[in-house]
């Protein structure tokens, strides 16, 4: 216990591997707003921020890494779901974040209420955390992909 850490993650990952500036600065506002709304105890601004910053980072592996014409649905058309999936497909992202990924793709979209209604859940430090971990996994990934790819 000594030896682990008493405060909370750095408010945004370092993303080298992202070298488009306006694209690295949008994925770390999210992930910024996402802990700032953690810190908050804002469970349902931690959770969508999170989700967010999971699309944007897909988005941008999908568009920077995988050729345009290997896509049957061009990328700005996929929804969260389809990018976790395609990213998978594609091996940027291994199978353990997949399955984080999904986690928070489901509770960010408890974001509607149709869907917390029919479901009975709600957004909670729970599903913030799954977001929250479900971008530090893929970036994880993604930055070991980029250097396998020796970007």
């Amino acid at each position: 216990m000594m030896q682990c850490a008493d405060e909370r993650p750095p408010d945004r990952p370092e993303l080298p591997f992202i070298t488009d500036e306006a694209a690295r600065c949008g994925v770390e506002e999210r992930i910024r707003s996402a802990w700032l709304d953690f810190g908050a105890g804002d469970w349902m601004g931690a959770t969508v921020f999170g989700g967010a910053a999971i699309e944007t980072l897909l988005l941008w592996a999908m568009g920077a890494w995988t050729p345009s014409a290997s896509h049957a649905t061009p990328i700005d058309q996929l929804v969260l779901f389809g990018l976790i999936e395609a990213a998978r497909a594609r091996g940027l992202i291994k199978e353990e974040s997949k399955r984080q990924a999904h986690l928070a793709r489901d509770a960010r979209n408890l974001v509607h209420p149709g869907r917390a209604l029919r479901t009975g859940s709600e957004c909670t430090k729970g599903t913030a955390l799954a977001a929250l971990a479900g971008i530090y996994r893929i970036v994880e990934d993604l930055s070991a992909y980029h250097s396998k790819i020796g970007g």
